[in-house]
């Protein structure tokens, strides 16, 4: 494990889901091991973009992670982005909820067509994406359940 200053964000939450999921006798969840730089060579051709260094670092470290809370919210697989069942599915709900964007246009985040969906849940309304797909710029988090939340950076 990564400590102190130099513990990416993404750590911390790779941190704060296991504990939680260790202490939860609801949640079932399923941790993928990284990808390797053919996989993410491979999705990044696919999907027509680069990852931000971060989303990425993070990615050789955990790829993909099954059902990590109650609501079965998962982030999805490399080999899922763009292209699984139920990757389709969350994207069909991002747009059909599409009309309440105006709110998160006014945050700042980018057009809901720039961002990469990188979690989701079928049992409800939750959604991680983040983006600018193809900016060199951080990608932001954008996560969304009963409210919205932004966060800087991966």
């Amino acid at each position: 494990m990564i400590e102190g200053a130099d513990m990416p964000h993404w750590q911390k939450l790779i941190d704060q889901l296991e504990h939680y999921a260790a202490h939860d006798a609801l949640v079932r969840y399923e941790r993928f091991g990284g990808a390797d730089e053919n996989e993410l060579a491979a999705t990044e051709s696919r999907l027509g973009f680069p990852f931000d260094a971060q989303y990425r670092d993070f990615l050789t470290h955990v790829n993909g992670w099954d059902a990590f809370s109650r609501s079965g919210q998962c982030l999805y697989r490399t080999d899922e982005l763009g292209a699984s069942g139920r990757w389709l599915e969350s994207k069909q709900a991002a747009n059909e909820w599409r009309y309440y964007y105006d709110e998160i246009l006014a945050m700042g985040m980018p057009p809901l067509e720039e961002l990469l969906l990188i979690g989701g849940t079928s049992e409800s309304l939750s959604m991680t994406l983040c983006g600018n797909k193809g900016s060199s710029a951080t990608w932001r988090i954008l996560t969304i359940t009963s409210e919205f939340t932004v966060w800087p950076d991966f």
